[in-house]
């Protein structure tokens, strides 16, 4: 099964910053145990009220990669990685996460 995701979001904090995001991420199951993805996202660059700092207002685009593995029913193993394709060495140069996940019944 491939499954397709997109969307995007406006942040507007009074007298602080305004922001918007978008993206699309699509996923298929491989296994029976193992999903992958992947997604596409790109926020604007954000208007920091009164900010001098130029990596708060510059936009970034990026990609990531992920999986799932299902060790069993209720024991997960979450892993991505990905990095930014515009403004990444002040962005986004390099992200990753590695998660244990337990679902109940």
């Amino acid at each position: 099964m491939v499954a397709a995701v997109t969307g995007s979001t406006t942040a507007t904090v009074p007298r602080i910053a305004t922001t918007c995001m978008s993206a699309g991420s699509c996923s298929a199951q491989v296994t029976k145990q193992l999903a992958i993805g992947g997604e596409i996202f790109h926020q604007t660059a954000t208007v920091a009220f009164g900010s001098t700092d130029p990596a708060a207002t510059k936009a970034t685009t990026g990609v990531n990669i992920g999986a799932i593995y299902d060790v069993d029913e209720h024991n997960h193993i979450l892993v991505s990685v990905g990095t930014g394709l515009q403004n990444a060495s002040t962005t986004n140069l390099f992200s990753w996460y590695l998660a244990y996940q337990i679902t109940g019944p």
